[in-house]
Protein backbone atom coordinates (compact mmCIF):
# COMPACT_ATOMS: atom_id res chain seq x y z
CA UNK A 1 0.00 0.00 0.00
CA UNK A 2 3.04 2.03 0.63
CA UNK A 3 4.44 1.48 -2.31
CA UNK A 4 1.12 2.59 -4.38
CA UNK A 5 1.08 5.74 -2.43
CA UNK A 6 4.16 7.11 -2.86
CA UNK A 7 3.88 7.03 -7.21
CA UNK A 8 1.23 9.18 -7.33
CA UNK A 9 3.39 11.48 -5.48
CA UNK A 10 6.53 11.54 -7.87
CA UNK A 11 4.46 11.75 -10.84
CA UNK A 12 2.70 15.58 -9.25
CA UNK A 13 6.35 16.97 -9.10
CA UNK A 14 7.88 15.70 -12.57
CA UNK A 15 7.00 17.85 -15.61
CA UNK A 16 6.77 14.68 -17.83
CA UNK A 17 6.85 10.79 -17.11
CA UNK A 18 5.72 7.74 -18.54
CA UNK A 19 3.49 7.02 -16.18
CA UNK A 20 1.43 10.09 -16.11
CA UNK A 21 -1.48 7.88 -17.68
CA UNK A 22 -0.99 8.55 -21.43
CA UNK A 23 2.13 7.57 -21.56
CA UNK A 24 4.17 10.58 -21.36
CA UNK A 25 2.39 11.82 -24.43
CA UNK A 26 4.25 9.10 -26.60
CA UNK A 27 2.70 7.26 -29.37
CA UNK A 28 4.80 4.40 -28.59
CA UNK A 29 7.19 4.06 -26.42
CA UNK A 30 7.79 5.90 -23.67
CA UNK A 31 11.81 5.48 -21.45
CA UNK A 32 12.57 8.03 -18.56
CA UNK A 33 10.26 10.41 -20.07
CA UNK A 34 11.72 10.40 -23.72
CA UNK A 35 9.38 8.51 -26.83
CA UNK A 36 11.20 6.24 -28.98
CA UNK A 37 9.61 4.48 -32.08
CA UNK A 38 10.27 1.15 -33.45
CA UNK A 39 11.81 -0.11 -36.24
CA UNK A 40 11.31 1.45 -39.62
CA UNK A 41 9.22 4.54 -37.49
CA UNK A 42 10.61 7.72 -36.57
CA UNK A 43 9.54 10.59 -34.33
CA UNK A 44 7.71 13.20 -35.50
CA UNK A 45 8.48 17.19 -35.29
CA UNK A 46 6.65 17.26 -31.90
CA UNK A 47 8.98 14.52 -30.24
CA UNK A 48 6.15 12.50 -29.31
CA UNK A 49 4.65 11.06 -32.04
CA UNK A 50 5.89 8.19 -34.36
CA UNK A 51 5.18 8.22 -37.96
CA UNK A 52 6.97 5.53 -40.89
CA UNK A 53 9.89 6.17 -42.28
CA UNK A 54 10.00 7.55 -45.73
CA UNK A 55 8.63 5.37 -47.73
CA UNK A 56 7.82 2.36 -45.40
CA UNK A 57 4.27 3.54 -46.20
CA UNK A 58 3.18 5.01 -49.07
CA UNK A 59 -0.01 5.71 -51.09
CA UNK A 60 -0.19 5.85 -54.85
CA UNK A 61 -3.29 7.82 -56.21
CA UNK A 62 -4.27 7.12 -59.62
CA UNK A 63 -7.28 7.28 -62.06
CA UNK A 64 -8.21 4.19 -60.73
CA UNK A 65 -8.28 4.94 -56.99
CA UNK A 66 -5.44 4.33 -54.50
CA UNK A 67 -3.47 1.92 -53.30
CA UNK A 68 -1.49 1.43 -50.27
CA UNK A 69 1.83 -0.37 -49.44
CA UNK A 70 3.48 -1.03 -45.92
CA UNK A 71 6.58 -2.24 -45.38
CA UNK A 72 6.85 -5.24 -43.19
CA UNK A 73 9.52 -3.96 -40.94
CA UNK A 74 6.68 -1.10 -40.21
CA UNK A 75 4.35 -3.46 -38.36
CA UNK A 76 5.98 -6.60 -36.78
CA UNK A 77 3.48 -8.62 -34.82
CA UNK A 78 0.46 -7.08 -36.55
CA UNK A 79 -1.64 -9.61 -38.57
CA UNK A 80 -2.79 -8.41 -41.82
CA UNK A 81 -6.50 -8.91 -40.77
CA UNK A 82 -6.10 -5.96 -38.46
CA UNK A 83 -4.55 -3.57 -41.17
CA UNK A 84 -7.44 -3.03 -43.02
CA UNK A 85 -9.41 0.79 -44.68
CA UNK A 86 -12.84 1.92 -43.23
CA UNK A 87 -14.34 -1.30 -44.75
CA UNK A 88 -12.70 -3.79 -42.60
CA UNK A 89 -13.22 -6.21 -45.55
CA UNK A 90 -10.68 -4.26 -47.25
CA UNK A 91 -7.56 -5.69 -45.20
CA UNK A 92 -3.76 -5.91 -46.58
CA UNK A 93 -2.70 -8.91 -48.88
CA UNK A 94 1.15 -9.66 -49.36
CA UNK A 95 2.22 -7.77 -52.37
CA UNK A 96 2.61 -10.86 -54.97
CA UNK A 97 6.08 -9.40 -56.49
CA UNK A 98 7.52 -8.12 -52.95
CA UNK A 99 7.01 -10.67 -50.11
CA UNK A 100 7.90 -7.95 -47.61
CA UNK A 101 5.29 -5.51 -48.34
CA UNK A 102 1.57 -5.78 -47.39
CA UNK A 103 -0.53 -4.05 -49.80
CA UNK A 104 -4.51 -2.64 -49.83
CA UNK A 105 -5.99 -1.03 -52.61
CA UNK A 106 -9.33 1.05 -53.02
CA UNK A 107 -11.44 2.36 -56.07
CA UNK A 108 -13.63 5.54 -55.88
CA UNK A 109 -16.64 3.86 -54.63
CA UNK A 110 -15.92 0.92 -52.14
CA UNK A 111 -13.74 -0.27 -49.05
CA UNK A 112 -15.62 2.79 -47.16
CA UNK A 113 -14.25 5.17 -49.83
CA UNK A 114 -15.40 8.82 -50.02
CA UNK A 115 -15.14 10.41 -53.29
CA UNK A 116 -16.88 13.55 -54.37
CA UNK A 117 -16.69 17.40 -55.46
CA UNK A 118 -14.94 19.93 -53.36
CA UNK A 119 -16.56 22.99 -53.50
CA UNK A 120 -14.28 25.09 -51.78
CA UNK A 121 -11.43 24.06 -53.35
CA UNK A 122 -12.70 22.87 -56.75
CA UNK A 123 -11.17 19.38 -56.47
CA UNK A 124 -12.14 15.74 -56.88
CA UNK A 125 -11.00 13.92 -53.68
CA UNK A 126 -10.88 10.65 -52.93
CA UNK A 127 -10.31 9.99 -48.92
CA UNK A 128 -10.29 6.98 -46.87
CA UNK A 129 -8.57 5.68 -43.04
CA UNK A 130 -5.79 2.79 -42.82
CA UNK A 131 -6.39 1.26 -39.38
CA UNK A 132 -3.77 -0.52 -37.90
CA UNK A 133 -4.52 -3.03 -35.30
CA UNK A 134 -2.15 -3.64 -32.17
CA UNK A 135 1.30 -5.63 -32.69
CA UNK A 136 1.42 -8.41 -30.68
CA UNK A 137 4.09 -9.93 -29.96
CA UNK A 138 5.39 -13.06 -27.41
CA UNK A 139 1.66 -12.64 -26.61
CA UNK A 140 2.53 -9.37 -25.22
CA UNK A 141 0.28 -6.00 -26.53
CA UNK A 142 3.41 -3.74 -27.64
CA UNK A 143 1.57 -1.61 -29.69
CA UNK A 144 -1.72 0.51 -29.68
CA UNK A 145 -3.97 0.80 -32.41
CA UNK A 146 -4.19 3.97 -34.73
CA UNK A 147 -5.70 5.03 -37.32
CA UNK A 148 -4.07 7.67 -40.31
CA UNK A 149 -6.40 9.38 -42.78
CA UNK A 150 -5.50 9.90 -46.49
CA UNK A 151 -6.45 11.74 -49.68
CA UNK A 152 -5.84 12.03 -53.22
CA UNK A 153 -6.90 15.09 -54.91
CA UNK A 154 -7.44 15.14 -58.75
CA UNK A 155 -8.17 18.52 -60.89
CA UNK A 156 -11.44 18.37 -62.20
CA UNK A 157 -10.81 20.42 -65.15
CA UNK A 158 -8.88 19.03 -68.21
CA UNK A 159 -8.63 20.19 -71.58
CA UNK A 160 -8.15 18.72 -74.89
CA UNK A 161 -7.36 20.39 -78.31
CA UNK A 162 -8.12 19.21 -81.41
CA UNK A 163 -4.24 18.79 -82.66
CA UNK A 164 -3.13 17.79 -79.19
CA UNK A 165 -4.59 15.49 -76.95
CA UNK A 166 -3.46 16.93 -73.45
CA UNK A 167 -4.41 16.20 -69.15
CA UNK A 168 -3.79 18.97 -66.87
CA UNK A 169 -1.22 17.13 -65.53
CA UNK A 170 1.67 15.03 -66.83
CA UNK A 171 1.08 12.75 -64.11
CA UNK A 172 -1.00 9.28 -64.51
CA UNK A 173 -0.55 8.36 -61.18
CA UNK A 174 1.65 9.75 -57.94
CA UNK A 175 3.42 7.77 -55.33
CA UNK A 176 3.85 9.82 -51.65
CA UNK A 177 4.48 8.93 -48.09
CA UNK A 178 1.03 8.16 -46.49
CA UNK A 179 2.41 10.93 -43.49
CA UNK A 180 2.64 13.49 -46.31
CA UNK A 181 0.13 15.66 -48.52
CA UNK A 182 0.33 14.84 -52.15
CA UNK A 183 2.67 16.51 -53.53
CA UNK A 184 1.08 17.67 -57.21
CA UNK A 185 -2.41 16.49 -58.60
CA UNK A 186 -3.82 14.03 -60.93
CA UNK A 187 -5.71 15.06 -63.87
CA UNK A 188 -7.34 12.66 -66.54
CA UNK A 189 -6.54 13.10 -69.85
CA UNK A 190 -9.33 13.38 -72.81
CA UNK A 191 -9.11 13.77 -76.50
CA UNK A 192 -10.73 16.13 -79.07
CA UNK A 193 -11.39 14.33 -82.65
CA UNK A 194 -13.56 16.17 -85.68
CA UNK A 195 -15.38 13.41 -87.41
CA UNK A 196 -16.93 13.80 -91.06
CA UNK A 197 -20.19 13.57 -90.13
CA UNK A 198 -22.79 13.27 -87.82
CA UNK A 199 -22.80 10.25 -87.69
CA UNK A 200 -19.46 10.40 -85.42
CA UNK A 201 -17.37 7.53 -86.95
CA UNK A 202 -15.05 8.38 -89.47
CA UNK A 203 -12.29 11.04 -88.00
CA UNK A 204 -11.69 13.64 -90.26
CA UNK A 205 -8.03 14.74 -91.61
CA UNK A 206 -8.38 18.68 -91.03
CA UNK A 207 -5.04 19.17 -91.54
CA UNK A 208 -4.96 19.28 -95.34
CA UNK A 209 -7.03 21.63 -96.10
CA UNK A 210 -10.16 19.37 -96.01
CA UNK A 211 -11.41 21.83 -93.68
CA UNK A 212 -13.66 25.16 -95.41
CA UNK A 213 -14.85 28.35 -93.61
CA UNK A 214 -18.81 27.89 -93.27
CA UNK A 215 -19.06 24.38 -93.33
CA UNK A 216 -20.50 21.94 -90.62
CA UNK A 217 -17.67 21.03 -88.00
CA UNK A 218 -18.01 17.89 -85.82
CA UNK A 219 -16.48 17.33 -83.01
CA UNK A 220 -16.23 14.83 -80.31
CA UNK A 221 -14.16 15.10 -76.66
CA UNK A 222 -13.67 11.69 -75.00
CA UNK A 223 -11.66 10.05 -71.95
CA UNK A 224 -8.02 8.82 -73.01
CA UNK A 225 -8.94 6.10 -71.17
CA UNK A 226 -12.72 4.47 -69.74
CA UNK A 227 -13.51 6.42 -66.78
CA UNK A 228 -14.27 4.65 -63.18
CA UNK A 229 -17.78 4.18 -62.87
CA UNK A 230 -18.32 6.85 -60.58
CA UNK A 231 -17.31 9.23 -62.59
CA UNK A 232 -18.89 11.21 -65.79
CA UNK A 233 -17.41 14.86 -67.59
CA UNK A 234 -19.12 17.24 -69.09
CA UNK A 235 -17.67 20.11 -71.48
CA UNK A 236 -17.75 23.39 -70.35
CA UNK A 237 -16.16 25.83 -72.75
CA UNK A 238 -14.87 25.63 -76.09
CA UNK A 239 -12.32 28.06 -78.25
CA UNK A 240 -11.40 28.55 -81.66
CA UNK A 241 -8.20 29.81 -82.28
CA UNK A 242 -6.06 31.24 -84.60
CA UNK A 243 -2.36 30.86 -83.20
CA UNK A 244 -0.75 32.59 -85.84
CA UNK A 245 -2.70 36.01 -85.57
CA UNK A 246 -3.12 35.26 -81.48
CA UNK A 247 -7.13 35.67 -81.92
CA UNK A 248 -9.52 33.43 -80.50
CA UNK A 249 -13.26 33.25 -80.15
CA UNK A 250 -15.57 31.07 -77.69
CA UNK A 251 -18.09 28.73 -79.23
CA UNK A 252 -19.23 27.38 -75.94
CA UNK A 253 -19.14 29.09 -72.56
CA UNK A 254 -20.96 26.87 -70.28
CA UNK A 255 -23.90 27.34 -72.57
CA UNK A 256 -23.12 27.72 -76.59
CA UNK A 257 -22.40 31.27 -77.81
CA UNK A 258 -25.28 33.06 -80.00
CA UNK A 259 -24.82 33.42 -83.81
CA UNK A 260 -22.26 30.37 -83.98
CA UNK A 261 -24.49 27.25 -84.78
CA UNK A 262 -22.87 25.38 -81.48
CA UNK A 263 -24.68 22.33 -80.66
CA UNK A 264 -24.48 19.14 -78.75
CA UNK A 265 -25.16 16.20 -80.59
CA UNK A 266 -26.09 13.68 -77.91
CA UNK A 267 -25.84 15.70 -74.16
CA UNK A 268 -23.07 18.20 -72.59
CA UNK A 269 -22.37 15.24 -69.99
CA UNK A 270 -21.42 12.21 -70.20
CA UNK A 271 -19.18 8.93 -69.29
CA UNK A 272 -17.87 8.26 -72.36
CA UNK A 273 -18.35 10.71 -75.05
CA UNK A 274 -19.76 14.64 -75.95
CA UNK A 275 -20.49 15.26 -79.53
CA UNK A 276 -21.21 18.50 -80.64
CA UNK A 277 -21.04 20.32 -83.92
CA UNK A 278 -20.81 24.03 -85.50
CA UNK A 279 -20.10 26.43 -88.28
CA UNK A 280 -16.61 26.36 -89.47
CA UNK A 281 -15.18 30.40 -89.62
CA UNK A 282 -11.75 32.00 -89.91
CA UNK A 283 -11.26 35.40 -89.04
CA UNK A 284 -10.55 38.25 -91.13
CA UNK A 285 -7.15 38.64 -91.34
CA UNK A 286 -6.29 34.90 -91.24
CA UNK A 287 -4.17 33.41 -93.75
CA UNK A 288 -5.80 31.13 -96.28
CA UNK A 289 -3.78 28.41 -95.11
CA UNK A 290 -4.20 29.07 -91.46
CA UNK A 291 -4.32 26.38 -89.29
CA UNK A 292 -7.22 26.56 -86.70
CA UNK A 293 -7.06 25.20 -83.05
CA UNK A 294 -10.01 24.06 -81.16
CA UNK A 295 -9.64 23.95 -77.65
CA UNK A 296 -12.43 22.52 -75.13
CA UNK A 297 -12.47 22.52 -71.41
CA UNK A 298 -13.78 19.26 -69.44
CA UNK A 299 -14.98 18.94 -66.05
CA UNK A 300 -14.68 15.52 -64.55
CA UNK A 301 -17.24 14.79 -61.34
CA UNK A 302 -18.84 12.16 -59.67
CA UNK A 303 -21.73 10.89 -61.43
CA UNK A 304 -24.75 13.12 -60.64
CA UNK A 305 -22.78 16.49 -58.98
CA UNK A 306 -24.61 19.05 -61.16
CA UNK A 307 -22.61 21.46 -59.15
CA UNK A 308 -19.31 19.60 -60.28
CA UNK A 309 -20.60 19.22 -64.01
CA UNK A 310 -21.68 23.22 -64.51
CA UNK A 311 -24.09 22.07 -67.53
CA UNK A 312 -26.13 24.88 -69.56
CA UNK A 313 -29.41 25.53 -67.64
CA UNK A 314 -31.99 27.50 -69.81
CA UNK A 315 -32.52 30.78 -68.40
CA UNK A 316 -36.20 31.32 -68.23
CA UNK A 317 -37.76 34.95 -67.92
CA UNK A 318 -41.04 35.04 -65.68
CA UNK A 319 -42.70 38.38 -66.73
CA UNK A 320 -44.44 39.10 -63.09
CA UNK A 321 -46.04 42.52 -65.06
CA UNK A 322 -46.03 43.39 -68.16
CA UNK A 323 -45.85 47.02 -70.21
CA UNK A 324 -49.12 47.87 -68.89
CA UNK A 325 -48.42 50.62 -65.94
CA UNK A 326 -49.36 49.32 -62.85
CA UNK A 327 -50.41 51.44 -59.53
CA UNK A 328 -49.49 50.43 -55.88
CA UNK A 329 -52.26 50.15 -53.25
CA UNK A 330 -52.54 49.14 -50.06
CA UNK A 331 -51.65 45.80 -49.38
CA UNK A 332 -51.90 44.61 -52.76
CA UNK A 333 -50.25 41.11 -53.00
CA UNK A 334 -49.75 40.89 -56.83
CA UNK A 335 -48.45 37.00 -56.55
CA UNK A 336 -46.30 34.40 -54.92
CA UNK A 337 -43.21 33.36 -56.29
CA UNK A 338 -43.53 29.30 -54.90
CA UNK A 339 -39.49 28.25 -55.35
CA UNK A 340 -37.25 30.84 -55.77
CA UNK A 341 -33.91 30.62 -56.74
CA UNK A 342 -30.83 31.85 -54.53
CA UNK A 343 -29.68 33.49 -57.40
CA UNK A 344 -31.33 35.66 -59.57
CA UNK A 345 -32.26 38.34 -61.62
CA UNK A 346 -34.73 41.27 -60.71
CA UNK A 347 -36.37 43.84 -63.16
CA UNK A 348 -38.34 46.53 -63.16
CA UNK A 349 -39.45 50.08 -64.36
CA UNK A 350 -40.82 52.50 -61.66
CA UNK A 351 -42.62 55.76 -62.96
CA UNK A 352 -40.98 58.85 -60.80
CA UNK A 353 -43.42 60.98 -59.51
CA UNK A 354 -43.06 64.25 -56.98
CA UNK A 355 -45.71 64.70 -54.53
CA UNK A 356 -44.13 65.19 -51.21
CA UNK A 357 -45.73 67.77 -49.01
CA UNK A 358 -44.01 69.46 -46.07
CA UNK A 359 -46.65 67.49 -43.03
CA UNK A 360 -46.00 63.95 -45.21
CA UNK A 361 -43.23 62.77 -42.67
CA UNK A 362 -43.24 59.17 -44.30
CA UNK A 363 -41.81 56.55 -46.72
CA UNK A 364 -44.76 55.24 -49.07
CA UNK A 365 -44.58 51.48 -50.55
CA UNK A 366 -44.14 51.23 -54.08
CA UNK A 367 -42.97 47.51 -54.41
CA UNK A 368 -41.65 45.05 -52.20
CA UNK A 369 -40.36 41.17 -52.52
CA UNK A 370 -39.71 38.66 -49.60
CA UNK A 371 -40.57 36.05 -47.77
CA UNK A 372 -43.77 37.97 -46.33
CA UNK A 373 -42.10 38.19 -42.46
CA UNK A 374 -40.77 42.01 -41.07
CA UNK A 375 -39.19 43.65 -43.87
CA UNK A 376 -37.09 45.72 -41.01
CA UNK A 377 -36.83 42.71 -38.53
CA UNK A 378 -35.40 39.78 -40.23
CA UNK A 379 -32.34 39.10 -41.85
CA UNK A 380 -32.79 37.43 -44.75
CA UNK A 381 -36.47 38.11 -44.94
CA UNK A 382 -36.58 40.75 -47.72
CA UNK A 383 -35.29 40.42 -51.23
CA UNK A 384 -35.50 44.18 -52.05
CA UNK A 385 -38.08 47.26 -51.60
CA UNK A 386 -38.61 49.95 -53.07
CA UNK A 387 -40.06 53.15 -50.66
CA UNK A 388 -40.43 56.89 -51.86
CA UNK A 389 -38.03 58.77 -49.45
CA UNK A 390 -39.71 60.27 -46.72
CA UNK A 391 -37.59 63.80 -46.71
CA UNK A 392 -37.99 64.10 -50.27
CA UNK A 393 -39.24 62.79 -53.34
CA UNK A 394 -36.44 60.34 -54.22
CA UNK A 395 -36.58 56.41 -54.38
CA UNK A 396 -35.31 54.48 -51.16
CA UNK A 397 -33.94 51.64 -52.36
CA UNK A 398 -33.69 48.88 -49.49
CA UNK A 399 -31.53 46.08 -50.75
CA UNK A 400 -31.36 42.17 -48.98
CA UNK A 401 -28.96 42.91 -46.56
CA UNK A 402 -30.36 45.26 -43.67
CA UNK A 403 -26.66 46.41 -42.57
CA UNK A 404 -25.93 47.53 -45.83
CA UNK A 405 -25.39 50.55 -47.55
CA UNK A 406 -29.35 51.31 -49.34
CA UNK A 407 -29.62 53.12 -52.55
CA UNK A 408 -31.53 56.31 -53.12
CA UNK A 409 -32.51 57.48 -56.75
CA UNK A 410 -33.09 61.53 -57.54
CA UNK A 411 -35.32 60.48 -60.34
CA UNK A 412 -36.94 63.25 -62.15
CA UNK A 413 -40.58 64.00 -61.80
CA UNK A 414 -43.07 62.33 -64.57
CA UNK A 415 -39.78 60.18 -66.07
CA UNK A 416 -39.91 56.29 -65.88
CA UNK A 417 -36.41 54.72 -64.55
CA UNK A 418 -35.33 50.81 -65.14
CA UNK A 419 -34.20 49.65 -61.67
CA UNK A 420 -32.66 45.90 -61.33
CA UNK A 421 -31.21 44.26 -58.52
CA UNK A 422 -28.74 40.89 -59.07
CA UNK A 423 -27.65 38.21 -56.93
CA UNK A 424 -25.15 35.70 -57.74
CA UNK A 425 -22.60 33.55 -56.21
CA UNK A 426 -19.05 35.12 -55.23
CA UNK A 427 -16.64 33.73 -58.09
CA UNK A 428 -13.78 33.61 -55.58
CA UNK A 429 -15.97 32.01 -52.16
CA UNK A 430 -18.91 29.92 -52.93
CA UNK A 431 -19.90 30.48 -49.78
CA UNK A 432 -20.55 34.39 -50.23
CA UNK A 433 -22.81 35.89 -52.79
CA UNK A 434 -22.25 39.63 -54.57
CA UNK A 435 -25.32 41.79 -54.29
CA UNK A 436 -25.65 44.66 -57.51
CA UNK A 437 -27.82 47.30 -57.91
CA UNK A 438 -28.42 49.04 -61.03
CA UNK A 439 -30.11 52.03 -61.82
CA UNK A 440 -30.43 52.52 -65.80
CA UNK A 441 -28.31 49.91 -66.34
CA UNK A 442 -25.18 52.05 -64.28
CA UNK A 443 -24.06 50.34 -61.23
CA UNK A 444 -25.34 51.57 -57.78
CA UNK A 445 -24.33 49.40 -55.18
CA UNK A 446 -22.22 46.15 -55.29
CA UNK A 447 -21.67 44.34 -51.74
CA UNK A 448 -20.25 40.92 -50.68
CA UNK A 449 -22.48 38.74 -48.02
CA UNK A 450 -22.48 35.40 -46.87
CA UNK A 451 -24.79 33.72 -48.79
CA UNK A 452 -26.53 32.02 -45.35
CA UNK A 453 -27.67 35.54 -44.86
CA UNK A 454 -29.45 35.74 -47.90
CA UNK A 455 -32.99 33.86 -48.77
CA UNK A 456 -31.44 30.18 -50.40
CA UNK A 457 -33.27 28.26 -52.88
CA UNK A 458 -37.05 26.79 -52.80
CA UNK A 459 -38.30 29.68 -50.45
CA UNK A 460 -41.74 30.99 -51.43
CA UNK A 461 -41.41 34.97 -52.17
CA UNK A 462 -44.62 37.30 -51.70
CA UNK A 463 -44.02 40.12 -54.40
CA UNK A 464 -46.06 43.44 -53.03
CA UNK A 465 -47.16 46.53 -55.27
CA UNK A 466 -48.02 48.72 -52.13
CA UNK A 467 -47.88 47.49 -48.44
CA UNK A 468 -48.52 48.98 -45.18
CA UNK A 469 -46.73 48.69 -41.99
CA UNK A 470 -47.77 50.72 -38.99
CA UNK A 471 -46.97 54.71 -40.12
CA UNK A 472 -45.98 53.14 -43.81
CA UNK A 473 -48.74 54.03 -46.55
CA UNK A 474 -48.53 52.88 -49.98
CA UNK A 475 -47.46 54.37 -53.20
CA UNK A 476 -50.23 55.15 -54.88
CA UNK A 477 -49.10 57.40 -57.82
CA UNK A 478 -45.83 55.75 -58.63
CA UNK A 479 -46.67 53.50 -61.33
CA UNK A 480 -44.37 50.14 -62.31
CA UNK A 481 -44.42 47.86 -65.01
CA UNK A 482 -42.01 45.31 -66.93
CA UNK A 483 -41.70 43.49 -63.55
CA UNK A 484 -39.29 40.88 -64.78
CA UNK A 485 -37.67 37.67 -62.75
CA UNK A 486 -35.01 35.63 -63.81
CA UNK A 487 -34.10 32.53 -61.42
CA UNK A 488 -30.08 31.04 -62.00
CA UNK A 489 -31.12 27.71 -60.58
Amino acid sequence: MKLFKSIPALISVASATCFDGSNGGCSHTCSNSVCSCPPCWKLGVDGRTCEFEDDKATVTCSATGAEIAIDKCALTGVDASVIHLKDSACAATQDPDNENIWKINTGFDNCGSEFGYASDVDKLTLSNTLSIGNSVVGGRVVSRRYDIAFICMFNNVAEATSSISASNTIYSELTFNINQEQPAELGFPFNLNFYESEAFTTIADLTTGAFQPGAALFGSVTPASALPSSLMFSVGKCTVEDTTITQSLDVLDTCPVDGLSFEFKNTQSDASAVNFAFEGFVFPTSADDTTIDVTCSINVCPVGSIECLNLCQPILAITLLGEEPYAPSADNLLTTIEESAAYHTFQVDIFCVHNHHPDDSTHLSILQVGTGESNWETIGSRVFSFWRDWLDNKIFIANPVLDGTHVTHACVDQTWNTYKFVVEQNQDDSSKSDVSIFVNDELQLSETRDASALIGDGVPLQVWVGKNWDMYRSATEHLIRNLIYTPAY
